[in-house]
């Protein structure tokens, strides 16, 4: 893929968590929200044992530096016990501010040796200086931003919700109002609305993800102390077990069961040709399994289209059965109605799905190696689909993996650009080959269609024009009949499969390729700013690459052979 070749590829997608919780946590309880929390991980790392953790962490005084401990011994005991087998946990420190400017936030001298010492045995630090989502504009309010403005929390925050599947929280469950704050981080993760919202925390769509809580009674006299350790689940399930619910670990299991494919020994990355480089191997995965699902779909749709036919014309054939009362006519409605859109709705479903994570993961790696803030996630949106969005949940997985990785080593922006011209190449050939195929098939259905429309009209003249018997008039309808149903069935195989759609899709998107082409030639020949004007295009051609996504997700969807309709 685009930025294959200049990064190291990731290797298995991680199930990301996100630590929020009080400052000042009752030193007597402690002990059991670790015991708590050292259960749940262990129970993550044993029942997904080819999936990494990511811990996202501020390593604030108090919970963070509490759970970051516990997650380092727990990581710790599993890399010792499974050796070269274990998977590549990691804690990443997630700062509000520079690592210096942050020093300062620590009162207490014991604690900021904690954080120091936690802090350089993380695997990668994000701060607002190497990560865009973490800063701020510099001015707020037509003012310069002030060095205590709490809006840097509630940017953390933010992150911390957006990019977390499952968000472990550490409160009292009072509502302090506080930008930043532990219940503000909560209500950001459940979608509830709070006074203190920005627009951007408003309006910002994310899929659903799972919260933990654990009851944390605080060092402060309207800190309720009741149900100290007791554990809550969002969405809501019964009971209050440590055990992290089977119901809320689908994704997980999910995402483990695409970590067990790509770790493999025999999975070999997919490489196009050496300039682009091999492809990663979740790429590479989602690529072959969309080829595989599309052509188990186009092979039922085949089947569908074939058997609905005959369904239809052995109704008719069996007229006499139907009108004795047998109930014929009805179970073959009951068929066509019922079981034939259900059994396109899986390999459908599988194909859709895995193309729109290869064609995500394009746009991501591409926009992460030229440092372009907007996420494919947020604009993959078909979010509204439940069968869609773990892709969401995946994509910012690996973002996350990105920004950790960018956040260790430099980015080879040109090298990028480079390649991104490689890719744009290929995408204007593999659209070229497409458009010339599906037209010749859109052709071939058509004409199939009116040969057999003109042979069913040819029949009734024929039987128009010969004084034929009853019984040869009869057989003279059923061909007519089924000479008409042969040609609606042509025209609905190629309605089905949206050979003319795409096709129109495909040439709107074949001429912003060529374009973006042209601007980017023309942009390496500019005196000065050659980079940046390269971004702006290849940003434009990734927009443009998520829109013609989604409006074939939609259209797609919208496609189901019913033929008793």
């Amino acid at each position: 893929m685009l930025a294959h070749g200049l990064l190291a590829d990731p290797g298995a997608v991680p199930l990301v968590i996100g630590i929020v919780g009080h400052r000042d946590p009752v030193t007597e309880v402690v002990p059991i929200l670790q015991s708590n929390l050292k259960r749940q991980l262990q129970q993550l790392i044993s029942q997904l044992p080819h999936t990494p953790l990511i811990m996202l962490n501020g390593l604030a005084e108090g919970i963070d530096i509490i759970t970051a401990n516990v997650f380092l011994e727990v990581v710790g005991a599993d890399q010792e016990n499974r050796g070269s087998k274990a998977t590549n946990h990691q804690l990443v420190a997630v700062l509000p501010k520079s690592p210096e400017k942050y020093r300062e936030d620590f009162q207490d001298a014991k604690a900021l040796a904690a954080h120091d010492q936690i802090l350089s045995r993380c695997n990668a630090v994000l701060t607002p200086i190497n990560c865009n989502e973490l800063s701020l504009p510099k001015v707020a309010n037509a003012h310069p931003r002030a060095d205590d403005d709490p809006t840097c929390y509630e940017q953390q925050g933010f992150f911390l919700t957006q990019h977390s599947h499952l968000l472990i929280a550490f409160s009292d469950g009072i509502d302090t109002h506080l930008k930043g704050g532990t219940s503000q981080t909560i209500a950001m993760h459940k979608g509830e609305f709070h006074r203190r919202f920005t627009v951007d925390g408003v309006l910002a769509s994310k899929e659903t993800g799972v919260l933990i809580e654990h009851k944390t009674p605080r060092r402060r006299e309207n800190s309720p102390t009741a149900d100290a350790g007791k554990i809550k689940y969002w969405p809501v399930v019964e009971g209050d077990s440590v055990e992290i619910p089977t119901r809320l670990l689908a994704f997980p299991h999910r995402l483990d069961e695409i970590n067990r494919k790509i770790s493999a020994q025999n999975f070999q990355p997919t490489c196009y040709n050496t300039a682009e480089g091999s492809f990663t191997r979740l790429w590479s995965l989602a690529d072959n399994l969309a080829k595989s699902s599309k052509k188990n779909y186009e092979l039922l749709c085949k089947a569908l289209v074939i058997s609905g036919t005959i369904l239809i014309l052995l109704s008719e054939s069996l007229e006499e059965i139907v009108k004795s009362g047998r109930g014929l006519w009805f179970i073959l409605v009951v068929i066509t109605l019922a079981l034939i859109p259900k059994l396109q709705h899986r390999p459908k479903r599988d194909f859709i799905s895995y193309r729109c994570l290869a064609e995500c993961l394009t746009v991501q790696h591409l926009w992460r190696a030229i440092d372009i803030k907007n996420d494919a996630a947020d604009l993959f949106h078909t979010r509204y689909n439940d069968d869609l969005s773990w892709i969401r949940s995946t994509l910012r997985a690996v973002r996350v993996q990105l920004l950790c990785s960018y956040a260790n080593e430099a980015r080879l922006v040109p090298q990028s650009i480079e390649k991104a011209m490689i890719w744009m190449q290929g995408q204007i050939a593999f659209l070229d080959n497409k458009i010339k195929v599906f037209e010749h098939l859109s052709r071939r259905l058509m004409l199939f269609a009116i040969i057999f429309f003109i042979a069913a009209v040819l029949m009734a003249i024929l039987a128009i024009s010969q004084n034929f018997s009853m019984s040869d008039q009869s057989q003279s309808y059923r061909i007519f009949f089924s000479l008409i149903i042969c040609s609606f069935s042509a025209l609905a195989y190629s309605r089905l499969m949206g050979y003319r759609d795409t096709k129109e899709r495909y040439k709107r998107s074949l001429e912003q390729f060529k374009r973006a082409q042209i601007a980017l030639k023309e942009a390496s020949e500019l005196p000065s700013n050659v980079i940046e004007y390269q971004r702006i295009v290849i940003e434009a051609v990734g927009l443009e690459k998520l829109d013609e996504l989604n409006d074939w997700v939609a259209d797609q969807l919208q496609r189901v052979y019913a033929p008793g309709t």
